[in-house]
């Protein structure tokens, strides 16, 4: 990104150039659908998450709005898509047209590749958790150090 656009390289990163529509301020993250590269999110400070269908030409509220949203990933076996807001760690299993909280706020998370339904996350306290089912339960793997 550079001022209000986003730029595009095809050359590995040798050369760039602007494309697609002017994005909101304040975009925070940038995460690309697995297996589908025309389909782009991005997290504002302010207006959620947004999504381009068509490489960035266009863009559409993809759910959050209004809120903070200060980065985004996908797990890419399932296409889960996650963002860490304000509220928490948030996950899509669609594509952004409906949300649910995994993780309090305060957290980072990082999904696992072999496994999708292991997350590990960093809690509000700098503990690591764990949850083996996609978000739903979570267990610590802190150990009290006395």
């Amino acid at each position: 990104m550079v001022g209000r656009g986003l730029l595009r390289s095809e050359d590995g990163g040798r050369s760039w150039s602007a494309f697609g529509a002017q994005v909101p301020e304040g975009v925070h993250a940038l995460a690309v659908a697995p297996g589908t590269p025309e389909v782009v999110y991005i997290g504002t400070m302010s207006q959620g998450v947004l999504v381009s269908r068509d490489s960035g030409r266009t863009w559409a509220p993809a759910g959050l709005q209004g809120g903070m949203v200060a980065s985004l990933s996908f797990q890419r076996k399932t296409g889960m898509l996650f963002a860490t807001t304000q509220d928490g760690v948030m996950m899509s299993r669609n594509g952004g047209q409906s949300w649910e909280q995994v993780a309090p706020p305060g957290t980072m998370l990082a999904a696992a590749e072999d496994r999708p339904e292991v997350i590990l996350a960093i809690d509000g306290e700098g503990r690591v958790v764990r949850s083996g089912d996609g978000g739903r339960t979570w267990t610590s793997l802190h150990q009290d150090s006395r």
